[in-house]
């Protein structure tokens, strides 16, 4: 139904119409189409193919199957012995073992090239001149366990990793198990540490939001955000609806009566207007559960690109100038030059190509000294431009 929420399951629906004795049966006209999907298998970036990532994602894959294996009491957890080792628990099977394959097995001859031998940081080794590149090293074994993991969570617990969401109440959805993310091909190109370090933060800073266990917020985190008293709502609905007309008039506009005071106008409210209060405390409610729900739709944070150097000022490489020039002027910025009185012009020539508006192709002749005449030719266009002159006009300096 596409009136409903998604996350409101089947059940729930036939346990409130239950509650009444009699139904009616509705049908609207608005049939959905399923179609099958045309990219069952999609891929992502190859840099998830190297031997570091990898092993990073083994490590959160784990993680995030032991988080949703609690969360759902798929396995019973035992208390653990004096002495053991906190690892990663493996109650489930499939975390059997799984601590080996995040422990990087390293050379005394790779530390000596990473620069860890010697004890210095990868800044100080980048420093040094050592390169920062290295090439995508595909590790077989690391990628089949990986794959065993992925495919737990797709099927269990319907989660996508590559594509770091959740498909909620999919066993009702005409598509089971319909989409996947897999890695990519391997990059042709050599890839860098930070890359490597951006991807693995990324990835983290998505699936964070599944990790999280607690399904409603705290009364204090709910109080910051917000959160409504029903009996302070109930009070400004009361206040809203008492009006002073004059000396010893007031008015309840819910019914339109009028009294000597107002503590006779709230009376009137909580006596006869029961259903109105009843209403507030009911969205004071409906407020509060979606204000404490961890996991509310919102919108996503949009984070702005940070503003280069000497954002908004012209500078001789670049040939346009920025964007907000050209609108209408701020409050404290200069008027750019008029033409013709010192410096060049304040908009590009030729921008908007020949025509009576365009003074330095007017004629064909150009206006400012020490700029070459065929701008376009200067900027790499091998075509000339077309002049067209009467013969019969006079020369540009007779106009003045």
């Amino acid at each position: 139904m596409r009136s409903i929420a998604p996350t409101i399951s089947r059940a729930e629906i036939i346990a409130v119409i239950l509650l009444y004795p009699s139904q009616l049966r509705d049908c609207e006209l608005a049939p959905g189409v399923n179609r099958d999907l045309a990219r069952r298998v999609r891929n992502v970036n190859g840099i998830t193919q190297h031997k570091q990532v990898l092993r990073n994602d083994i490590k959160l894959a784990a993680k995030l199957i032991h988080a949703l294996d609690e969360k759902g009491d798929l396995w019973s957890s035992k208390p653990q012995e004096e002495g053991q080792s906190t690892e990663l628990p493996a109650q489930n099977p499939i975390l059997k073992n799984i601590t080996d394959y995040l422990i990087e097995e390293v050379s005394a001859e790779e530390e000596e090239l990473l620069g860890s031998g010697s004890g210095m940081e990868p800044e100080e080794s980048a420093k040094e001149g050592n390169p920062t590149e290295t090439t995508v090293e595909r590790d077989d074994k690391l990628a089949k366990v990986l794959d065993r993991l992925l495919l737990y969570l797709r099927v269990v617990h319907s989660i996508d990793y590559y594509n770091t969401c959740e498909y909620p109440s999919e066993d009702e959805m005409p598509n089971r198990c319909g989409m996947i993310h897999v890695r990519g091909p391997i990059p042709p190109n050599r890839i860098t540490n930070g890359e490597v370090q951006q991807w693995q933060k990324m990835i983290e800073e998505r699936l964070s939001p599944l990790f999280s266990l607690k399904e409603i917020l705290s009364e204090e985190e709910a109080g910051k955000m917000g959160r409504k008293d029903p009996e302070d709502e109930v009070e400004k609905f009361v206040s809203a609806n008492t009006q002073e007309l004059g000396k010893d008039k007031w008015l309840c506009p819910l019914s339109g009566k009028k009294f000597k005071g107002p503590e006779f106008v709230r009376k009137h409210i909580l006596n006869k207007h029961g259903d109105k209060i009843e209403e507030v405390k009911k969205e004071v409610v409906f407020f509060n559960n979606f204000l404490m729900d961890a996991k509310r739709p919102s919108l996503p944070e949009m984070k702005l690109p940070l503003p280069t150097p000497g954002q908004g000022l012209l500078s001789p490489s670049m040939p346009f100038p920025p964007q907000g020039l050209q609108g209408p002027m701020g409050f404290g910025q200069p008027r750019p030059p008029l033409m013709g009185y010192g410096g060049g012009p304040p908009y590009p020539p030729n921008q908007y190509g020949g025509g009576r508006g365009n003074y330095d192709n007017f004629r064909g002749q150009g206006g400012y000294l020490g700029k070459p005449r065929n701008i376009r030719m200067s900027r790499g266009d091998p075509r000339n431009i077309i002049e067209y002159r009467d013969l019969d006009a006079p020369d540009d300096m007779d106009f003045f």
